[in-house]
């Protein structure tokens, strides 16, 4: 389903609330959790009139939601991880990357369908949208179609991109590793001699995308938290019909210090549990898969514990 977007401005970000571990702003409250990820969701909505007929029947006015927000905050130092996802490639694209490398034509899908995919993982938690690419083309969809900007994933250039002159100066890359992440100006040097094995790229706060408008937006974030020069908190925001002041604001508020711009609009997505918290109609061709610790292995034989055979308890001496 798609959102509707409200008719009046995103709201301000309120004095913050304390739950849990995370600073929170006003409005937001903790939707799920799992081991290592917390999500939070803030939405306004509004109740419209069934109309008289069906008024009369005892129908219930319908909820039209206006605006919806969720914040996934995800502890790496735990277990916990972003993992990047794309579809297949089909083919060799349109030439040669931005620095001269692959631009690989990737097929398009939909998010239902990533999650289908991913969910047999035992930790998967959440999937969502990732970064820029091709969506249209003299009227029509473009499938299979091409990043904008470079990906890595697991140690290998996917795709370097193929839009080598919008916001040149205002391209940033999210770097992931094991147990933190980290956001740095994107450079030919940078990519490839980064020691990360998974990098998306995005644009920086300050790049201008429609930036009043109350549209769909992904943002991520990160945070240092215990001073150590790591930063191991990694935050994904989705949201419709926010403007981008707002989402700053919000991502501030929950203590994010760095921050890039993924796709937004029609491309603005999340799937978490099974459940579609925002769903638009447009294939994605790359997104971001959110994983929960695993569990710890408990060690055998369990101390303290007594042994059995068969069904009768039989302490050891």
């Amino acid at each position: 389903m798609a959102w509707a977007a409200a008719s009046a401005g995103s709201p301000p970000v309120a004095a913050l609330a304390q739950s849990g571990p995370d600073r929170l702003p006003a409005g937001f409250s903790l939707e799920l959790s799992g081991r290592g990820i917390r999500v939070y969701l803030s939405e306004e909505s509004e109740e419209e009139g069934a109309g008289d007929e069906a008024a009369a029947e005892g129908e219930a006015p319908v909820e039209r939601v206006l605006r919806r927000e969720l914040v996934q905050v995800i502890d790496l130092s735990s277990g916990a991880r972003a993992a990047l996802h794309h579809g297949p490639i089909v083919g060799a694209g349109r030439g040669a990357g931005i620095y001269g490398g692959p631009n690989p034509d990737i097929e398009r899908q939909y998010l239902e369908t990533v999650w289908q995919a991913v969910s047999a993982h035992p930790d998967a938690f959440c999937v969502s949208n990732g970064t820029f690419f091709l969506d249209m083309e003299n009227g029509g969809r473009v499938n299979p179609t091409v990043l904008s900007f470079p990906l890595k994933r697991d140690g290998l250039v996917i795709s370097e991109g193929d839009d080598g002159r919008r916001f040149r100066s205002a391209r940033l890359m999210l770097q992931l590793w094991d147990d933190h992440a980290e956001i740095a100006p994107l450079s030919r040097p940078a990519f490839y001699s980064s020691s990360a094995p998974d990098v998306v790229t995005g644009l920086s706060p300050r790049a201008s995308l429609r930036s009043f408008a109350q549209v769909g937006r992904s943002w991520v974030g990160t945070a240092d938290h215990d001073g150590d020069g790591l930063h191991e908190t990694l935050y994904l925001y989705s949201g419709m019909a926010v403007t981008q002041r707002h989402v700053e604001e919000v991502m501030r508020a929950f203590g994010a210090t760095e921050m890039l711009m993924l796709d937004g609009g029609g491309s603005t997505q999340l799937i978490c549990g099974g459940e579609g918290y925002i769903m638009q109609s447009r294939p994605l061709p790359q997104t971001i898969v959110t994983l929960q610790a695993p569990l710890p292995l408990l060690p055998w034989p369990i101390p303290h514990l007594p042994l059995f055979v068969c069904c009768r308890p039989f302490v050891e001496q």
